[in-house]
């Protein structure tokens, strides 16, 4: 799930999991795998966002 955040450059990537929510790099880490392992597209992840607690 991509969704945009406020006053930033690039979207946000989010996965849902069990009642919370992954964020980057987890998230980044899990679509680029689908993306590239199950349906065979080539995918990068270097535009999507993170959210600070991922950045300290």
């Amino acid at each position: 799930m991509i969704r945009s955040l406020p006053g930033a450059a690039e979207p946000l990537l989010r996965w849902p999991f069990r009642g919370e929510q992954l964020f980057a790099p987890t998230a980044a880490i899990i679509h680029q795998f689908r993306e590239v392992a199950l349906h065979g597209r080539h995918t990068r992840v270097v535009d999507f966002a993170q959210p600070d607690f991922a950045s300290r």
